[in-house]
């Protein structure tokens, strides 16, 4: 849920979560922005954010969302012959991107 920004530990505040494509990666765009729409109307000042952990790896590249003020993509890609999808995402979305690799360094 929406809520105001907060300094965390990402370990903390993320366990691991199961994959395997059990969303598609459009349709869990399309509800986060319904989501952040639905937030904008009741706080039209506060700033949206979306952040997509993804490998990248789906047959239906997502629009970008229109309610988020900043998007930030964190690729979690990790099979041997990378694909870089989130690469590009961000780069059409005009993201932020980084490698999960690099967010848990921090």
């Amino acid at each position: 849920h929406p809520s105001a920004a907060r300094p965390f530990n990402v370990l903390q505040i993320m366990p691991p979560l199961p994959g395997g494509g059990a969303t598609p990666l459009r349709l869990g765009i399309d509800r986060a922005d319904a989501l952040l729409a639905q937030n904008r109307r009741r706080k039209p000042a506060q700033q949206t954010w979306l952040w997509l952990f993804s490998d990248g790896r789906s047959s239906d590249p997502p629009q970008r969302p229109a309610h988020a003020d900043v998007l930030q993509v964190i690729d979690c890609e990790q099979q041997r012959i990378a694909l870089n999808r989130c690469r590009i995402i961000a780069e059409h979305w005009q993201a932020k991107y980084q490698t999960l690799s690099e967010l848990l360094e921090h």
